[in-house]
């Protein structure tokens, strides 16, 4: 098996900072692999140039300069505190989305999910690993649905591919042709504040919200139903057929459990946390040139065999 460069993403659903986070590190492991091809024919022009030298120099640069391994992004579950963006928060995180080509409706910024909607978001998740034909596989159908999932609660249907920004979530269900499950009784944009949730710092989460103000039952919250949240992450039809008995006699939920308490155990204060190559810890949402740099650096120790202290693959 060829080296794989693992990095391990701990990412709460429908935040802001952990979505554009997740773009900035996809633009980060672009920008590292031109960053080794650069050196790579860099290292080629200066061999053709002295080829009596080339040899040496070869060996001894070969580690730092051969391409970069196979980058494997697996993402896990946090819940975050949920709290509602102020005015000027929400459009100072619209406007860096937007710049960063992720269209976010800030009014979905006032009203975050509740913990127990964002919960069972990250078990449908899980539920998409399965099948998989590797974990690698199976970390990549994950990232998939949960940058899916992230755009379709912030406010751009991205599911139906006319990428046009969903007015309210009704609205997106209908683009989408997914069903709405109306919970009466409950309070529209109520918070729920979670034990679980790490300090404030800098590019912290806050959670995105469903836009319920379009609906016709106002007062009335709308959660999407697991089939729902099913589709759009990517499940098979064979598979949503079984998706809520499943959920309901509890299956995933060891999962997310053990996802947040391997945060706890990295004394996470805020999301998303990266962690590359079992190497660097970074806390938010970092530029690409920061995630790049991280990478090189883990590329290189792997090409080098080097092992890392109380080093951990979380997922592979």
């Amino acid at each position: 098996m060829s080296a794989r460069l693992l990095i391990d993403v701990w990412h709460d659903v429908a935040d802001p900072w952990s979505r554009i986070g997740l773009g900035r590190l996809l633009r980060g492991i672009d920008l590292a692999r031109a960053q080794r091809n650069l050196s790579r024919a860099g290292r080629d022009f200066r061999a053709g140039r002295d080829f009596a030298s080339a040899g040496h120099d070869e060996a001894r640069s070969s580690a730092s300069g051969a391409a970069l391994p196979e980058v494997v992004v697996d993402v896990h579950s946090f819940l975050s505190p949920g709290d509602p963006l102020p005015e000027t928060s929400a459009e100072a995180i619209a406007a860096i989305a937007a710049s960063e080509g992720i269209p976010i409706a800030k009014e979905r910024l006032h009203r975050p999910p509740t913990k127990p909607l964002r919960r069972l978001t990250h078990r449908i998740v899980h539920a998409v690993r399965e099948n998989a034909k590797d974990p690698a596989d199976g970390a990549r159908r994950a990232l998939e649905a949960v940058i899916r999932l992230d755009d379709w609660f912030l406010g751009v249907d991205k599911v139906s591919g006319s990428g046009a920004p969903a007015g309210s979530l009704t609205q997106a269900a209908v683009q989408t042709g997914n069903e709405l499950r109306l919970q009466k009784g409950m309070q529209t944009g109520g918070l729920v504040h979670s034990e679980d949730a790490p300090p404030r710092s800098r590019g912290q989460a806050h959670q995105g919200a469903l836009d319920a103000d379009q609906t016709p039952l106002e007062g009335d919250a709308i959660e999407p139903s697991p089939r729902t949240i099913g589709r759009i992450a990517g499940l098979a039809a064979s598979n949503l057929s079984t998706l809520e008995r499943r959920l309901e006699i509890g299956e995933w939920e060891a999962a997310v459990d053990r996802d947040v308490a391997d945060a706890k155990r990295l004394r996470i204060r805020g999301l998303p946390l990266t962690v590359v190559g079992a190497r660097a810890m970074l806390v938010g949402a970092q530029s690409p040139e920061v995630f790049a740099e991280a990478m090189l650096e883990a590329a290189a120790a792997l090409s080098d065999g080097e092992h890392p202290p109380q080093a951990r693959r979380f997922s592979l």
